[in-house]
């Protein structure tokens, strides 16, 4: 293990760095490399061994977003090198998909979904299949874009999720989730407004009042983020006291309906026929 390298083992490996663009770092030590180098001197040393396969299993894990656009490039051109290895990248990430790269291979939960051609496989229909969720596939000079489904742009914002979490209580009115917020009902109406543009909330008209729910039929995406709401409810306080806001809310009414606003129409039709 310990024996000291021939000439031409030394030749070659100060080839190979020159090759993967580390020759300035021949003499220092592995601790003081960075990720990105140390990925690099790993290739450079798998490559001494001459394979006919080289495997990358997530090599852009740790490298900020300068370092992992230099690595994909040096992986590009590693494989788009006549005398190199095949490469098998192994990546979550689409956009790290290079051109150099054929064929695609995807897998869901263990079993391959779909396998071919990349051009073929990676697109908006196999990687939303593969992960279970709505993701769109662009390609931009000859690289993939892709963007996660609208769910989970709507779902990042502590507001929808406050709406969402309520409304899995029943239907609620403009005016309830306004006070249980503490918010002014131009906010709260936008982030239903929002909500309801991306099909995560149906809406029906009380009166003059809009009533909004959740939808009677939840998408599978929408139903697996509403289940983890329960763990948000034990990390943020805030989801709590929605909760009981809501509760001491609903209690004010003699009437089950827990439509407020509802209420108040009837009420007002009463008493003009009353008057009448």
């Amino acid at each position: 293990l310990w024996a000291h390298p021939t000439r031409a083992e030394t030749a070659g490996a100060a080839r190979l760095l020159r090759f993967v663009g580390g020759a300035h770092l021949a003499r220092r030590e592995w601790i003081h490399l960075s990720q990105g180098e140390r990925q690099r001197i790993l290739i450079a040393r798998s490559l001494m061994a001459r394979p006919r396969l080289l495997i990358l299993d997530e090599p852009c894990a740790g490298l900020d977003p300068v370092a992992r656009e230099e690595f994909l490039w040096f992986v590009e051109g590693v494989a788009r090198r006549r005398s190199g290895p095949a490469l098998v990248l192994v990546t979550h990430h689409a956009e790290e998909i290079m051109p150099a790269f054929t064929h695609a291979l995807l897998l869901r939960e263990g079993r391959v979904h779909d396998s071919g051609p990349r051009l073929r496989v990676v697109t908006t229909r196999g990687l939303s299949g593969a992960f279970g969720a709505r993701i769109s596939v662009r390609k931009v000079r000859g690289r993939y874009v892709t963007s996660a489904g609208q769910i989970y742009q709507c779902l990042c914002d502590e507001t929808r999720l406050r709406i969402l979490n309520l409304l899995r209580g029943g239907e609620l009115c403009v005016c309830h989730i306004q006070e249980i917020l503490g918010a002014r009902q131009v906010r709260v109406s936008k982030h239903l407004a929002y909500l309801r543009a991306h099909g995560l909330v149906a809406v029906r008209r009380e009166a003059n009042w809009m009533v909004y729910r959740l939808p009677d039929r939840p998408s599978k995406d929408l139903s697996a983020n509403l289940a983890c709401l329960q763990d948000c409810l034990a990390e943020s306080p805030i989801f709590g006291r929605d909760t009981a806001r809501l509760r001491r809310l609903k209690s004010r009414f003699e009437e089950t309906s827990p439509i407020c606003c509802a209420k108040k129409a009837r009420i007002s039709d009463s008493s003009r026929r009353g008057a009448a």
